[in-house]
């Protein structure tokens, strides 16, 4: 394999883990401080606009391997696989995924009224 690859792949590996932690982290924080007060948490973790799970993780510290976090984290995954979800977001209308040659913009074209 070339050097090429290889970094490649570790580039990969980096970001998936990178996602990974930060899912975790959000719903760590969803299971330490509730619904209503990880709401303030979670607009600031979005409106940032690059995202530095290692600085966030030191601001709001989480357990991450709690049994709660790891539970709710593996049902996700098991749910987004059954509903075969492979990327967000995904936007459903009527039970059916948007095409992808549609933007969300298009759905006014498509209102009865």
């Amino acid at each position: 394999m070339s050097n090429y690859a290889e970094n490649d792949n570790d580039n990969i590996k980096q970001s998936v883990e990178k996602r990974n932690m930060s899912i975790r982290v959000l719903i760590g924080i969803y299971v330490k401080f509730g619904a209503e007060r990880s709401v303030p948490i979670y607009k600031e973790w979005y409106e940032e606009g690059e995202k530095d799970i290692d600085s966030f993780k030191k601001k709001y510290p989480v357990d991450i391997e709690n049994n709660i976090v790891q539970d709710i984290v593996f049902s996700h995954n098991k749910w987004c696989q059954m509903v075969k979800i492979e990327g967000t977001p995904t936007l459903y209308v009527n039970g059916s995924e948007l095409p992808l040659w549609y933007n969300v913009e298009d759905l006014k074209y498509f209102i009865h009224q």
